[in-house]
């Protein structure tokens, strides 16, 4: 259910709910003859449908009553009736109220109509009105167009405001690690249920618990992650299986749940005979399970808004615990009392809270606004030197399955920007391809030592390329004979009988390079000469003051980091800030990103990613769990495994 949409349904004026009930229906009867006909010779209707050019004389009435709602509605049939009787109207009324009711009211009241008066009663409520709009989209924006709420405020330019929270719920370290671990506790109750699966089973059964899919490469190299941990295992039918300790661990988890509910019914049952309630111990346990989640249904407007608290919340609790006490045949000025009983009763209770803060964490996600926010925003990416040396592996055999972890982190990043394609925007610098070509240069100078007979008492050498050329003749993916200056030269495309001076050679590889990331849709951008450059080169030394580090690869981070805290460089289209990211393995941009956030000239914010740390945040940044799949259970696991891989005392 879209619950902010619910909200702005519920605060209407009788007016706009009117003209909103008329779109409602134009779409329902497929006319354009829906009117508002309140007035002395209505006949008792709020509305007139036309279809065909006849009127289909179904009784409608509209309110946006929020209390003695009842009394209208018993008003309305005894109209309807009379409908009936005078003027062969349908034996129904549609009642359309801007409030949200309980499913079982509805059907009470729908109930008691029929049996009372002989009227087929529909009741259509704010709920059903937000649901049925995902069929009937003019709905939602005759709904935002009487809030004030254009298309340009849900997909242009958001607040700043709505900006950080926004960020929070999409990049912030701690939600991210919620939202994985709710991930990962539907992959373990589903292998607890279903032990063997294959990988497209598990997929079929996670995406049924979003809104949006996941990408099937990201599920399986979030399996490979739970394998890694001997969390879970697979067989060598490729089928998927919870470790015998992860089995074991969730078995007492659920035991431990299964003890906390019965212990719950049975105090339920307690309270409920020494009160003399005339309730069934079921009702009032889903009574109380509505209320906790309904309470905790807030969205991103009200995040901001300090007006609202638990007090609040917990004074709506209160009443309709009244209410529901008073249907109970308790007398009205008992029912304070025992509402404040069971309430104490509940709040001893934590795993009723943990399912409510759950619901509410879930809900925030479907935040129309949010949602707008996520597709629109283009996100734009740096990659580093590091990046682009491997990137140029990939590129020359894109189906190898690469052992390095290094390896194997740039090719699921390189196949999560192609999924991400129309979010990303992905940039490198010409200073990094320099350095590429640099490290080509010593891949070719080390071709000397290709013959030593003592070359394997080395170990591995710091360069990539030289690296890769003996992996790949030991894996037979090149010829024995092929040196590595007609590998290299291989990868570039570059003649192999051409003779280069080195300023040639260096200059025919740049270009080359230029030429295979411009495919790749990376822009290549030319640093310009920085205001700010002394400043930030004084920043930068003392920094890395010890580091071994060359003098123009230190020059070329600097103006790395010069660009990324350049405001004027990030602004986009809709003149909003949208700060940049980079990606690299090298931490130390860490510490200079924060000694530039102390000088005003520089503070503005730039993000540092790892490949994966990436893919963790773009593959679950739409996330959208439908909340009704948030059991104890799943609450259960996901708070032990985010206990267990996080320093948080408590996933809550």
């Amino acid at each position: 259910m879209d619950f902010q949409l619910v909200k702005l349904i519920n605060t209407l004026n009788i007016s706009n709910f009117r003209e909103l009930v008329c779109s409602y229906n134009k779409e329902k009867y497929n006319t354009k003859l829906v009117r508002i006909i309140d007035g002395p010779y209505d006949g008792g209707n709020d509305i007139e449908i036309i279809v065909n050019g006849d009127d289909i004389k179904r009784n409608l009435q509209v309110t946006v009553q929020k209390i003695g709602y009842e009394s209208k509605l018993e008003e309305d049939i005894q109209k309807a009736k009379a409908n009936v009787d005078q003027y062969n109207y349908l034996r129904n009324l549609d009642f359309y109220i801007s409030q949200s009711l309980s499913k079982e009211k509805r059907n009470k009241l729908e109930t008691e109509a029929e049996r009372k008066h002989g009227i087929v009663l529909k009741i259509i409520d704010a709920t059903i009105i937000a649901n049925d709009s995902k069929e009937f989209t003019t709905l939602r924006h005759e709904i935002y167009k009487h809030h004030g709420i254009t298309k340009d405020n849900i997909n242009g330019p958001v607040s700043k405001q709505d900006k950080i929270v926004f960020d929070i719920l999409t990049l912030n370290k701690n939600t991210i690690g919620i939202r994985k671990n709710l991930i990962y506790s539907f992959i373990f109750s589903f292998l607890y249920t279903n032990p063997e699966s294959s990988l497209e089973d598990i997929i079929l059964s996670i995406n049924s618990k979003f809104k949006e899919p996941f990408d099937k490469h990201f599920l399986y190299n979030e399996l490979n992650q739970l394998k890694s941990k001997r969390q879970i295992k697979s067989n060598a039918q490729k089928k998927y299986f919870l470790s015998p300790s992860k089995y074991k661990e969730i078995n007492a988890l659920y035991g431990k749940i299964e003890l906390e509910e019965k212990l719950l019914n049975d105090e339920i049952n307690k309270f409920i005979s020494d009160n003399s309630i005339e309730c069934k111990p079921s009702d009032l346990l889903s009574k109380i399970h509505k209320i906790y989640a309904e309470n905790y249904n807030i969205d991103v407007e009200e995040i901001k808004n300090t007006s609202n608290s638990f007090s609040s919340s917990l004074k709506k609790s209160f009443n309709d615990l009244k209410t529901f006490f008073a249907r109970c045949g308790i007398n009205k000025d008992d029912t304070g009392n025992l509402a404040k009983k069971l309430i104490y009763l509940c709040s001893s209770k934590e795993y009723l809270l943990k399912i409510a803060t759950t619901n509410l964490f879930t809900n925030l996600y479907n935040s129309d606004k949010l949602e707008a926010y996520i597709s629109n925003r283009k996100i734009k990416i740096l990659l580093d030197t590091q990046i682009l040396i491997r990137l140029l592996c990939i590129y020359y055999k894109p189906n190898h399955d690469f052992e390095e972890h290094e390896f194997k982190a740039i090719n699921a990043f390189r196949k999560c920007v192609n999924t991400f394609s129309e979010k990303i925007i992905v940039q490198t610098s010409s200073d990094y391809i320099n350095e590429v070509v640099g490290h080509i240069s010593e891949a070719l100078n080390l071709e000397r030592f290709l013959n030593l007979p003592y070359l394997q008492d080395f170990g591995v050498s710091k360069n990539v390329y030289f690296n890769t050329y003996l992996n790949f003749k030991k894996q037979l993916l090149i010829e024995d004979d092929v040196t590595l200056r007609e590998f290299i030269f291989d990868v570039l495309d570059i003649d192999e009988e051409a003779e280069f001076t080195y300023d040639q050679f260096h200059q025919q590889c740049f270009s080359q390079l230029k030429y295979y990331f411009e495919i790749e849709n990376i822009e290549i951008i030319n640093h310009p000469n920085y205001d700010n450059y002394d400043l930030g080169r004084n920043i930068y030394e003392k920094v890395l003051k010890g580091k071994n580090r060359t003098t123009r690869a230190k020059i070329n981070d600097l103006k790395t980091a010069l660009y990324l805290s350049d405001k004027s460089k990030h602004i986009d289209p809709s003149d909003q800030l949208n700060e940049p990211t980079l990606i690299t393995w090298d931490s130390s941009f860490y510490g200079v990103r924060n000694a530039f956030k102390r000088k005003s000239q520089l503070n503005s914010f730039w993000y540092i990613y790892s490949p994966y740390k990436f893919i963790d945040r773009i593959s679950v940044s739409n996330f959208k769990v439908e909340p009704n799949c948030i059991s104890h259970n799943i609450v259960a696991l996901a708070e032990s495994n985010f206990n267990y891989t996080t320093n948080n005392k408590s996933f809550f």
